[in-house]
């Protein structure tokens, strides 16, 4: 809510503009901030949106590469797993056939 009021004052307001536009230029003189790149030059008059869920999409798509990495790993023991229950289920099929009743 806060950003859409600094957008629209930022729109609506030419003085406020020229205000910040003079502080940032006083800032880069002092090198508090660093020199305007050519493409921002050129681009001073577009400037460019902000994209708040892109930090958003980044979180979703590391935790869905967790995810898959521990699907990979879940996946490898469920398959070891079925493969020792199969052993263990041959054992017993083979000692209950002897007469051999596991405790």
């Amino acid at each position: 809510m806060k950003l859409k009021r600094v957008k629209f004052a930022l729109n609506q307001n030419p003085a406020l503009r020229r205000t910040l536009k003079t502080l940032e230029d006083n800032l880069r003189e002092r090198r508090v901030l660093p020199p305007l790149t050519e493409s921002a030059k050129m681009n001073a008059d577009n400037p460019k949106q902000y994209d708040n869920t892109t930090s958003h999409k980044m979180l979703v798509s590391k935790r869905a590469s967790a995810l898959e990495v521990e699907n990979i790993a879940l996946k490898a023991k469920v398959k070891e797993l079925e493969s020792k229950l199969e052993r263990f289920r041959e054992l017993s099929e083979t000692l209950s056939e002897m007469g051999f009743m596991p405790r």
